[in-house]
């Protein structure tokens, strides 16, 4: 099918009310700066067993009492929530990861098995698998994979380079199609990879775009449904901060469809260009819509948030904006009803997106007749004395998503007012929570 690129674009006010919710729940308290991050790594699935629901959420975190170092004072765990206990029944070292953008990205397949990728910023990625279905207590051996070399033959060989190779992996996004084929896409500092493993093996991976200003990343998405995987891949060119501290990302996003479950894609085509970032991911509906989440990176006027739609054949944008505050990182997933489900961060600040003014809000948007979402606003974390609530994350739609009972999750730290560096290597210590919803 011929794709058009005609872009309607719409603009939508979102009017706040407010949500009835369970109460927040602490994964943990030993959290790192980017516990919840990023928000094109989906990290919350659920799944069900002999009658038994559960929730898994992956998470990274600091080692207690330790220095900064590669690969030992920071790692990435999985919590399980019981829905028959109604607690947290477990939590679980899956691995350690480079620093702190190493940030995992989890997921389930058809049989309720846990895949998972974690650990890299310009580095090899690590996958496991979990030992047994819907459990997050044992896990298989760890696999490395390198975008030049394949799959390496033992963990040490990353190890032992202390030094970060651009070529190599950040963000890896995992997805497992309905004939069990394990698809893994990342950023290459300035091109995207994609690789898979099928019957057991791993592919040799593959660049599939290429950037021309710097950067393919903030963020490259992903997402699977049937034979179809879609790409979502930015190509930006981020400012400096200035004397106020404000930076712009210039760029375009593309997009890259497979029709033939990875064998081949399409060449990537330009989708939307302006002083964007990603700060988002991207989600099929159960009719076949494809949409994905971009924000305005201009500090000259309005934060907002771009909705991107393609139905096969056109692409709709919708801006959501929020009265008196600025969008600052969403996630998004659809319900089974066909509902879109967008939860977002959001403060009244050009400051800084690490403010204690921060609220974070469910838009629920239902489509009208004429093809566009009306939404409506639910806040669920006021604004904070003191606390910053930020790196929200939305629950993946699997065949055991509930709209009357799924979770969003979190990073709330201390209050920074602004003034830090977004060191790589930070330890800071934060909290990580997740809400039930129940619309």
């Amino acid at each position: 099918m011929r794709i058009l690129w005609l872009i309607l674009t719409f603009t939508t006010i979102l009017n706040i009310t407010t949500a009835v919710t369970g109460e927040p729940i602490l994964i943990d308290s030993l959290g790192n700066d980017k516990g919840s991050a990023y928000s094109m790594q989906q990290r919350i699935v659920s799944c069900e067993t002999n009658a038994i629901r559960k929730t898994h959420f992956a998470y990274s975190r600091v080692e207690p009492g330790q220095n900064f170092a590669h690969w030992k004072s920071m790692g990435v765990w999985v919590a399980t929530y019981n829905h028959q206990t109604k607690a947290i029944e477990s939590r679980t070292k899956v691995g350690p990861i480079f620093d702190n953008h190493g940030t995992p990205c989890l997921t389930a397949d058809a049989k309720g098995y846990l895949h998972i990728v974690f650990g890299p910023h310009h580095n090899p990625f690590f996958y496991r698998k979990s030992k047994y279905p819907n459990n997050s207590t044992e896990w298989e051996s760890i696999e490395a994979v390198s975008f030049e070399y394949g799959r390496l033959p033992n963990m040490a060989s990353v190890f032992d380079e202390t030094t970060m190779h651009h070529g190599e992996w950040t963000y890896p996004i995992i997805q497992v199609d309905s004939s069990g084929v394990i698809h893994v896409a990342g950023s290459l500092l300035n091109a995207a990879g994609y690789v898979r493993k099928i019957n057991g093996h791993w592919e040799q991976p593959r660049k599939l775009f290429t950037a021309e200003r710097a950067y393919c990343r903030y963020n490259l998405m992903m997402t699977v449904a049937g034979r179809n995987v879609y790409l979502l891949m930015p190509d930006l060119d981020i400012s400096k901060p200035d004397s106020n501290r404000q930076i712009q990302s210039k760029g375009t996003y593309y997009f890259a469809r497979s029709t033939d479950g990875g064998d081949s894609f399409e060449d990537p085509r330009s989708v939307f260009s302006g002083t964007i970032q990603g700060n988002g991911n991207c989600a099929v509906s159960p009719d076949g819509t494809l949409a994905f989440l971009s924000m305005e990176r201009n500090f000259n006027q309005h934060r907002w948030q771009y909705l991107h739609l393609w139905d096969g054949q056109y692409w709709q944008q919708q801006r959501l904006t929020i009265p008196d505050r600025y969008i600052w990182d969403s996630s998004l997933t659809f319900a089974p009803d066909g509902r879109l489900l967008i939860f977002s961060a959001a403060n009244p600040s050009l400051a800084h997106w690490r403010d204690s003014g921060n609220t974070l809000s469910l838009f629920v948007g239902t489509l009208d007749a004429q093809g566009k979402y009306q939404f409506d606003i639910q806040e669920i974390v006021p604004a904070q004395a003191d606390k910053n609530d930020w790196l929200p994350t939305l629950e993946a739609r699997t065949p055991a998503f509930q709209l009357d009972n799924f979770f969003v999750m979190w990073t709330r730290e201390p209050d920074l007012h602004g003034n830090f560096t977004s060191h790589k290597n930070s330890t800071l210590k934060t909290q990580v929570y997740a809400q039930q919803l129940k619309l």
